[in-house]
């Protein structure tokens, strides 16, 4: 579910009390909001909610906001500058951010900020302890502006844009398997802020390619023929490499392949607008090509059958 909130909503006058409140309807934020008197305030929000991660874009012409701190223990902040600048005040320092670069800092934090004009900026919320999991050392980096236009920050830059465009409608095991994919390129990207040696090149290659091929296999899950020898041809390594590259994951590659299209089958399955397919149909279009073997994996996965799922609906 999207929520998107605008400031048009209420009179001129009434804006920097709107979205003050709005930030603190939200992001649990204790701030103040002081517009420019130069110009008409103004700011929108558009938030999608993907488990643990609440991944926002803001937009808006410039400002500052003073916050107090963060009702939400634990969490942390990172802002993407899209376009515009943003400066950050905190203790003594400014930290500019500029299009392509990014800031992580904890939420709780008294600090300032200064919209410089108009803005574009990403907004990602989650608790530090997840982020912690990854790279322990990250405060190492907070409060400094870090570069997302190349690299492991690039790629990390990347997922987030396709969290933003596509996470309403992805299934929540896709949404997961994402927020996971960009915690790791977040502290491979951190790490070689850092210069921490144990975000090692090879562990920061193998986070890069596994982002690489999951994005690939996602959109590609319909396709019946897709097996490890095609990925490996399409993203450019040798299906040895990408069975090394999964070893060590929950599921190999191809059981996380089979487990997405089962999701994508049961979803399919459980919608009252494609009650007049039938199980073979949706089995197909998700790239199963035996409609027994579909309905055993089903159950197996289940415990119902495909056919128990839409008498349900009936």
């Amino acid at each position: 579910m999207v929520v998107e909130i605008c400031t048009d909503a209420v009179t001129l006058a009434e804006r920097p009390d709107f979205w003050r409140r709005t930030r603190q309807a939200l992001f649990k934020d204790r701030c103040r909001i002081l517009p420019d008197p130069e110009t008409s305030f103004r700011a929108s929000v558009s938030l999608t909610r993907i488990g643990p991660l609440a991944l926002s874009e803001c937009q808006g012409t410039s400002f500052r906001m003073t916050r107090q701190g963060c009702e939400e223990s634990g969490a942390l902040a990172l802002l993407i500058q899209k376009q515009g600048h943003c400066a950050i005040h905190h203790q003594s320092r400014e930290i500019l951010l500029g299009p392509g670069t990014f800031c992580i800092l904890p939420a709780d934090r008294p600090v300032e900020f200064e919209m410089r004009g108009p803005y574009r900026q990403f907004s990602l919320r989650f608790k530090s302890s997840l982020l912690s999991e990854r790279f322990a050392g990250w405060e190492r980096c907070a409060f400094s502006p870090i570069p997302c236009d190349a690299g492991a920050g690039g790629i990390f830059l990347g997922l987030v844009k396709a969290m933003r465009q596509h996470g309403e409608s992805s299934n929540s095991q896709c949404c997961l398997e994402a927020f996971q994919s960009m915690l790791g390129l977040l502290a491979t990207t951190l790490g070689e802020q850092a210069g921490d040696p144990s975000q090692a090149p090879v562990t920061r290659m193998a986070h890069y390619h596994k982002a690489r091929i999951r994005s690939f296999v996602l959109g590609n899950l319909a396709n019946p023929e897709l097996d490890i020898s095609r990925i490996a041809e399409a993203v450019g390594l040798s299906p040895r490499y990408l069975h090394r590259l999964f070893a060590d994951e929950p599921m190999q590659l191809m059981q996380w392949i089979w487990s997405e299209r089962l999701e994508r089958c049961l979803k399919a399955l459980a919608n009252h607008d494609e009650a007049g397919r039938s199980v073979s149909a949706i089995a197909y279009a998700w790239g199963f090509n035996d409609a027994s073997h579909f309905s055993r994996a089903f159950r197996k996965r289940y415990g119902v059958s495909p056919r128990d799922i839409q008498t349900r609906l009936q």
